[in-house]
């Protein structure tokens, strides 16, 4: 998602709140402030700075607290342009956001819906800050952007693995993981108007991903560290595609990436057999279409394309502090699509979208869990997943939308040999079908306020948590629903929000933590029935 760019033209500053509670849970609030200032002709800044306060549902019993997986999101984003020359622009952008999850989100049924037993509290940490320069220019009747980034990433996930203790105290898993990204593209594309489109270009990535994992009791200064292997990654690119007229409202699209990639492995800490520490890889990726447009709102298509993951490493567990750091290889993608689409006027306007596709999956890459219960990422198998997905909205009048969406799956899953898995041929955290039904109503109050209500409902079908047989615990099957209301204006915004209506215990993910998860069932619920209150002004 792109930011908003700073405005060269007008001054804008905006300041909104809310705060909101949920049912058998705590109090939530945000607060969030923005301002564009032109700083002369050429130059302006955008600056938005943000927090946001997710209080906790989950209780745990076992340490008789309440409310423990309060989340924090708090940072800013501040981008910058620069318009030195009619058709050159710019854009600096940099972002920081430290998000902090206090303990666990799961629950454990056996002990109640929305609580579950544990020795330890297990947080998650995730700091982020990112950096980009993006350059635009026209080239005659071409445009050309540049942009270079640098992204970092610091997590740190602990885990209360006490059921691996042979003395019946605590013990805690804790992994730290480093990424530092760089990037590079550079694109030159032709007019969008013109008969002949076209894009080429080039980019460069580079990867550095370093995973610690530690291991012993919590109530020691210093854990013992159990892993310590860091991946480094880097990818050369270069792609184009053009579209072009084959015979009348018929056009064709070719297209394709070449990317070579060269992974070095180092182990730091660790036990086993080594690993092949450096393989390089070229990869053509291509892309193919038909487009037909009868008529202006109408289009049908068919689509073929390619696409793949690439590699890494992952620490196996030999035993509690005995690891393996194996790789596990880049999945790849062969897809078809065929959809269309209308878009018709008038006195009763509708638009309508369809499509059907053929998946064709290699060397999927999954996270497992191992006997013991340490994570790690392997390749599982071959899967094929054919879907159809359709939407309509339409306006019946001038105060009404009316919205519908709809996904049907079937999955067909062949595990790798060294995979344990059932025969059902099912692909997990894959649902059947699910869709979302929404309608939004607006009506004038007065000459300046306008009354928006909103209502939604939405379903997805059980899915499996993991192909292991010990594993396939049963998630999803539920559905939600949402309504709001609220007064606006060009200036000001206040608004009530319902989620969870019918306050669902729906079950979002069948799993918690990964050492007592064959043990005690788990589950993630969605949180439950909530309102919030939010107000928001523009100066």
């Amino acid at each position: 998602m792109a930011p908003k760019r700073a405005a060269l033209d007008t001054w804008e500053a905006a300041a909104w709140a809310g705060g909101g509670a949920a049912q058998d849970g705590a109090v939530s609030y945000n607060l969030a402030g923005l301002l564009n200032a032109p700083l002369g002709d050429v130059l302006a800044v955008r600056a938005l700075g943000y927090y946001d306060q997710q209080g906790g549902y989950i209780d745990d019993v076992g340490r008789a607290e309440d409310n423990v997986n309060r989340t924090r999101i708090q940072g800013w984003r501040t981008t910058a342009r620069f318009e030195p020359a009619e058709g050159w622009a710019v854009d600096l952008d940099w972002l920081q956001q430290t998000l902090n999850t206090r303990d666990g989100q799961y629950a454990e049924p056996t002990v109640g819906p929305l609580q579950r037993r544990s020795l330890l509290d297990q947080p998650f940490d995730n700091d982020i800050m990112g950096l980009g320069l993006t350059l635009r220019t026209n080239l005659g009747g071409a445009s050309l952007v540049s942009a270079t980034g640098r992204f970092h990433s610091d997590l740190d996930t602990v885990f209360d693995a006490s059921t691996l203790s042979n003395t019946g105290g605590p013990l805690v898993f804790d992994e730290e993981r480093e990424i530092r990204l760089t990037s590079h593209e550079t694109r030159v594309a032709s007019d969008p108007n013109a008969d002949i489109k076209w894009v080429i270009g080039g980019s460069f990535a580079h990867n550095l991903d370093r995973r610690r994992q530690f291991f012993g009791n919590p109530e020691n200064d210093d854990l013992e560290r159990r892993a310590e292997a860091t991946n480094e990654l880097t990818e050369y690119s270069l792609f184009g595609e053009s579209t072009f007229p084959l015979v009348q409202e018929i056009y064709g699209t070719v297209g394709g990436r070449l990317v070579y990639t060269e992974s070095f492995v180092e182990e730091i800490l660790g036990d086993g057999e080594e690993v092949d520490p450096q393989i390089n890889a070229l990869k053509l990726l291509p892309t193919a279409a038909l487009s037909w447009r009868p008529l202006d709102g109408v289009v049908a298509y068919v689509r073929y394309q390619e696409g793949y993951r690439a590699g890494g490493i992952s620490i196996d567990g030999a035993d509690e502090v005995s690891t393996v750091i194996s790789r596990f290889t880049p999945d790849t993608l062969q897809s078809i699509e065929v959809g269309g689409r209308i878009k018709l006027g008038g006195s009763f306007p509708i638009e309508i979208a369809t499509s059907a596709f053929y998946t064709d999956w290699n060397d999927i890459q999954a996270d497992q869990i191992d006997a013991q219960g340490f994570p790690a990422t392997r390749n599982v198998g071959y899967g094929e997943i054919v879907g159809l997905t359709a939407s309509a909205t339409v306006i019946p009048s001038d105060n009404l939308r009316i919205s519908g969406a709809i996904f049907v799956n079937e999955v067909h899953f062949d595990p790798a040999p060294d995979v344990a898995a059932d025969d059902d041929g099912r692909l997990p955290n894959v649902a059947a079908f699910g869709g979302r039904l929404s309608a939004q109503f607006s009506a004038p109050v007065t000459s300046e306020i306008n009354l928006e209500v909103g209502l939604a409902i939405d379903y997805t079908s059980k899915s499996l948590l993991d192909t292991d047989p010990t594993l396939q615990f049963e998630q999803g099957a539920f559905g939600e629903a949402q309504a709001s209301v609220a007064l606006r204006t060009n200036d000001w915004t206040v608004s009530v929000e319902g989620s969870n209506l019918a306050n669902s215990r729906g079950n979002s993910f069948a799993f918690g933590n990964p050492f007592t998860v064959r043990d005690v069932p788990q589950t993630t619920p969605v949180r439950p029935r909530a309102v919030r209150l939010s107000a928001k002004a523009k100066f």
